[in-house]
C-alpha cells in the first residue's frame, strides 16, 4: 500500500517504506491476536472480535504515527465493530443456508389438534422416542428421509413455547427478540425433517406430523415435485388444508393411515371432515404415498 501511495505522490523513501512494513507487521499481529478473543458465536461475537481487533490496530497505529493512543483505540474499535457488524448482517441476509432445497412447514392450524395433552400422553422429546417410532413403523430412510433433527433448521428460531418461527430481518442480525409463541410444529428441508418439542405432545400428533413431513420428502424429491407443488384453490372450512395438489394427497394418506390403526385416536380435523370436503386428488401422487399407509405399533 505504501509503495502505491509513494508512486502516486512521488514521495518514495526507504525510511517511509521501512515504517510501513513495521506498522503492517505489528498491526497485523495485534489484529490476528485480538480477533478471536470473543468465544460467543453469532452477531455479537463477530462484532466483539471486530471491535477488539480494530482497537488493537488503532492503538498501535496511533503509537507509531505519534497520535493520541486512546483516541486511536476508540476509533479503531468503532470502525472494527461497524465493519464486522455490516459483514455479518450482509452474510445473514443474503446467504441461503438451505440452498435450493424445498422447504415445507406443518403448522398448528394445519393439524387442528391440541398441542397440550394430558401428562400420560406426552412423549419424551428425544431421539429415543423417534427410534421407538421407527421400530414399529419402519425406518424413515426407506421413504427417502435422510435425517431427522430435534432442533430448529437454518432460517428458523425456537419460540418460548418450543415451536419454530421464521427469523425476521432483525433476528438474522442479532437484534430481534424471541417470540413467546409460534405455530410451526415441524419443517422439512429437502430430505431432512426438523421436529419441535410440541410435536411430541402425543403419539397421535407425532405420528401425523412425522408421516405428513415424510410425505413431503417423497413428493418433493420425486419427478412429480412440480405437480405436487401445483397451486389448488381449496374451498369451504378446510380450504387452507388443500392449498396444493401435494397436500390433497398427503391429507388423504393421513386419513387412511389412521383408519388402518385403530389404536391411533384421530386428530380433530380427521374426526369432523366429511368425504365430500376432500378435493379429488391426483392418482399419480397418491400412488407415491401408498407405502406410508400400513398398520403398525408405537
Amino acid at each position: 500500500m505504501y509503495a502505491i501511495q509513494a508512486l502516486v505522490m512521488n514521495s518514495w523513501s526507504w525510511n517511509g517504506f521501512a515504517n510501513a512494513l513495521l506498522m503492517g507487521a505489528v498491526t497485523g499481529g495485534v489484529s490476528a491476536g485480538l480477533g478471536q478473543v470473543f468465544s460467543a458465536s453469532g452477531f455479537w461475537g463477530t462484532v466483539g472480535n471486530g471491535a477488539l481487533a480494530g482497537a488493537g490496530t488503532g492503538g498501535v497505529t496511533a503509537l507509531i504515527t505519534g497520535q493520541n493512543f486512546l483516541e486511536g483505540v476508540l476509533k479503531g474499535a468503532v470502525i472494527g465493530g461497524a465493519v464486522a457488524a455490516l459483514g455479518q448482517g450482509i452474510n445473514q441476509l443474503f446467504n441461503n443456508h438451505n440452498g435450493n432445497r424445498i422447504v415445507s412447514e406443518i403448522k398448528r392450524e394445519d393439524i387442528l389438534s391440541p398441542t397440550v395433552s394430558s401428562p400420560e400422553d406426552v412423549q419424551k422429546y428425544s431421539y429415543g422416542t423417534m427410534k421407538k417410532f421407527e421400530e414399529g413403523y419402519g425406518s424413515l430412510r426407506k421413504y427417502g428421509v435422510e435425517n431427522y433433527y430435534l432442533k430448529n433448521p437454518n432460517g428458523y428460531g425456537v419460540a418460548k413455547d418450543g415451536n419454530f418461527y421464521r427469523l425476521s430481518f432483525w433476528n438474522k442480525i442479532g437484534l430481534g427478540s424471541q417470540p413467546g409463541t409460534s405455530d410451526v410444529l415441524g419443517v422439512t428441508v429437502g430430505k431432512d425433517i426438523y421436529l419441535s418439542k410440541p410435536a411430541f405432545a402425543s403419539k397421535n400428533l407425532l405420528t401425523e406430523i412425522v408421516t405428513h413431513e415424510t410425505g413431503h420428502v417423497i413428493l418433493g424429491n420425486s419427478n412429480l415435485s412440480v405437480l405436487a407443488g401445483s397451486f389448488f384453490e381449496g374451498k369451504g372450512r378446510f380450504a387452507k388444508f388443500f392449498d396444493d395438489l401435494g397436500h390433497i394427497s398427503i391429507r388423504k394418506m393421513s386419513l387412511k393411515l389412521f383408519d388402518a390403526n385403530a389404536w391411533l385416536q384421530k386428530t380433530d380435523w380427521m374426526q369432523i371432515i366429511k368425504s365430500w370436503e376432500i378435493p379429488e386428488s391426483n392418482p399419480l401422487l397418491d400412488k407415491l404415498l401408498i407405502p406410508l399407509i400400513k398398520p403398525f405399533k408405537f
